[in-house]
């Protein structure tokens, strides 16, 4: 069964969008990686959790539930175009956009910050003396109420 020439085409172009939009979500991701150097591992997962759906859903509807061989250099040709045109003009966008969300966080986060400190003071106060509280009650349950002995009589009777 051989298919139409211009349907061989838009599985050429749709492989080289795919490409280059996985090259887009691989650059993205680059850039957190880069500001917080331990999300690497969980960033990469993110990445394939990304690219695997994309390629089962190109072969499912573009390559009609096959995944053709020129598949394979047009998704490394559309990530190359991507690199060396789209790229790098977005990356310098993506790192500003990056150092402005970093400052907004640290606004965010300096409150919080400050709120922390008092609370750990706050904590070390109630907790030293919590437990001391803690000790007192459990003794008032475990003994024997005042004027009783364990014998079950008075301490007046002798």
């Amino acid at each position: 069964m051989e298919q139409p020439v211009v349907f061989q085409l838009w599985q050429m172009g749709a492989a080289a969008v795919v490409g280059a939009a996985m090259a887009l979500v691989y650059d993205v991701l680059r850039l957190l990686r880069r500001s917080w150097p331990r999300l690497t591992l969980p960033l990469d997962v993110v990445f394939v959790a990304v690219l695997t759906p994309s390629l089962l859903l190109l072969a499912l509807y573009g390559g009609r539930g096959q995944f053709p061989l020129f598949f394979y250099p047009l998704l490394i040709l559309g990530a190359w175009v991507y690199f060396h045109t789209v790229g790098p003009p977005l990356r310098r966008i993506l790192t500003a956009l990056g150092r402005l969300l970093k400052r907004f966080f640290r606004l965010v986060v300096l409150p919080l910050g400050l709120l922390s400190k008092k609370s750990k003071k706050l904590k070390k106060y109630l907790f030293s003396s919590g437990r001391k509280w803690v000790r007192i009650k459990s003794k008032r349950k475990h003994s024997a109420p005042m004027g009783c002995t364990t014998d079950g009589g008075t301490q007046d009777e002798t």
